[in-house]
């Protein structure tokens, strides 16, 4: 049976191969949707609502029937979406390689982490996956999903920054696909949900001030470091512009895996 995609103000008549499944109102209207695959007209459509400027794509990234592959720092998608202080984003991806130690095969899933300008006194966010090679008796590589932001201390002057700070889950395969959703609430705490695995991690950001990096806008598939240089195929990207609950990112898992179900893909 079709399913159909309403509600909130998104453009779901855009969504190829989207049928009829309801984004429930219990999360709000969202910032950004992208279903990527397919053509790369469709794919840049943010479908969040009518008429919103589309993304760019960087370099050649490639399409395959419902999902795009890039590569980090050579070929991407610009969101031009700036980052907020507060807000949720999301992406279904998978790495390419299994093992993504260094930072030339680390693949980057969304985010506007960098070098400068600034990475160290502005907020910064951004999703990855990677591996810490292969430990001692193991016979794969250790993996993790990984969230990362930067945040500063208060200070009477410039404000101090602190150090990157990690949220990170042990997965058992980056190479599958999997839901990665990331949670920023100021002065409060930033969380890393893998829904597929059921597993989140947080630390806190009590005494901490986000301030947002304005000047570099979200990209998929790339960050703006020059180091990370790894592949993902990532299949959906996303972002509200308020953090989610528990019970929300429960809501949005349930809503994601019927509307790319009528897409083809699932597993996550």
């Amino acid at each position: 049976m079709a399913t159909t995609l309403r509600g909130q103000g998104a453009n779901f008549a855009q969504a190829r191969d989207i049928r009829r499944v309801r984004m429930p109102a219990s999360l709000g209207a969202p910032t950004s949707i992208f279903y990527l695959g397919g053509t790369m007209a469709a794919s840049i459509r943010n479908l969040a609502a009518i008429g919103l400027t589309s993304a760019s794509p960087v370099g050649s990234p490639v399409l395959a029937a419902n999902y795009m592959t890039f590569t980090a720092n050579s070929a991407f998608l610009d969101t031009l979406l700036a980052e907020t202080a507060a807000g949720t984003w999301w992406a279904i991806a998978r790495a390419k390689s299994a093992n993504v130690n260094a930072n030339a095969d680390k693949p980057v899933l969304l985010g506007n982490l960098g070098t400068s300008p600034g990475q160290s006194v502005t907020g910064n966010f951004g999703l990855d996956l990677t591996t810490n090679g292969v430990p001692s008796g193991q016979s794969a590589p250790h993996a993790n999903l990984d969230l990362l932001t930067f945040s500063n201390t208060a200070s009477s002057g410039t404000p101090v920054p602190s150090a990157a700070q990690h949220a990170q889950i042990d997965v058992p395969d980056i190479q599958a696909w999997r839901l990665a959703v990331g949670v920023r609430n100021p002065g409060v705490e930033a969380r890393l949900y893998d829904k597929t695995l059921g597993a989140t991690a947080a630390f806190s950001l009590v005494g901490k001030t986000t301030t947002p990096n304005t000047s570099r806008s979200f990209l998929i598939g790339s960050d703006y470091s020059g180091t990370r240089l790894g592949q993902c195929d990532v299949a959906a990207v996303g972002s509200f512009p308020t953090p989610f609950s528990l019970e929300q990112t429960d809501t949005l898992a349930a809503f994601l895996r019927a509307a790319l179900g009528a897409r083809g893909l699932g597993g996550f």
